[in-house]
């Protein structure tokens, strides 16, 4: 069993060095704020594993994860990258059965400064054989389906898909009049909350938010693991 450091509040300069890092995103800053980057991010993994250890009571797939196969680096990969700037200028987590460099549904945290923090959860970017069983899934149990999207503890943090991914094209192998053939054009599955305030990500709300928005998140995160996976 993993020794926790409960924290259930971020770093109180956690927003204060991103925007820093923003004015001045090189090595230079970096290296002389070094000490206070690895506080900062010793303090998210732990806010990242106590959020895991009381979410998997709800979703027992994720219960083998931690910070460590959560969370993203800070720095950027920028082999391919017009964007030459060393370090992201957000901290997160991506939180699935399997890492987060996983293909099936998980939770995000997505933590940046500006009123631009959000929380989300679902498939993004599935590959295109884990798009077509989502895709088959929903067709078949739109129903259950549209019962998970439209639940108030879901509304409450996320409304219904994020439109951003939605396609313009039906998708090829469905039919267009079927009951449910407007959940089909989408090429993610996610849903995303509104902007969190500064304000709010600091403070204690944040942890409170954060789990019951994930909490909500579970019956939609398991009917897409179930099309991902079990028809694999």
């Amino acid at each position: 069993m993993r020794q926790l450091v409960l924290n259930n509040t971020l770093h109180p300069q956690t927003l204060r060095f991103l925007s820093n890092l923003k004015k001045n995103n090189n090595k230079e800053f970096m290296d002389a704020h070094r000490d206070l980057w690895a506080e900062i991010r010793t303090n998210l993994c732990s806010f990242v594993d106590v959020i895991i250890m009381q979410l998997s009571a709800y979703d027992k797939t994720i219960a083998a994860e931690s910070a460590k196969t959560s969370v993203f680096r800070i720095n950027r990969d920028i082999r391919f990258s017009k964007n030459k700037s060393p370090y992201k200028e957000n901290i997160g987590a991506f939180v699935s059965a399997g890492g987060k460099k996983s293909n099936g549904a998980g939770y995000y945290l997505h933590i940046e400064p500006g009123g631009n923090t959000f929380l989300a959860g679902g498939a993004y970017g599935p590959d295109a054989a884990s798009l077509f069983r989502i895709r088959q899934e929903v067709d078949y149990n739109g129903k259950a389906f549209e019962k998970i999207i439209k639940a108030a503890s879901f509304r409450k943090h996320f409304d219904f898909l994020d439109e951003q991914f939605r396609v313009t094209r039906f998708p090829k192998g469905f039919d267009a009049n079927s009951a449910y053939a407007k959940y089909l054009p989408y090429a993610s599955y996610v849903a995303i909350t509104p902007a969190i305030t500064d304000k709010t990500v600091v403070s204690s709300l944040f942890f409170k938010q954060t789990l019951e928005a994930f909490r909500s998140m579970v019956p939609l995160n398991q009917f897409l693991n179930t099309a991902i996976h079990d028809q694999a």
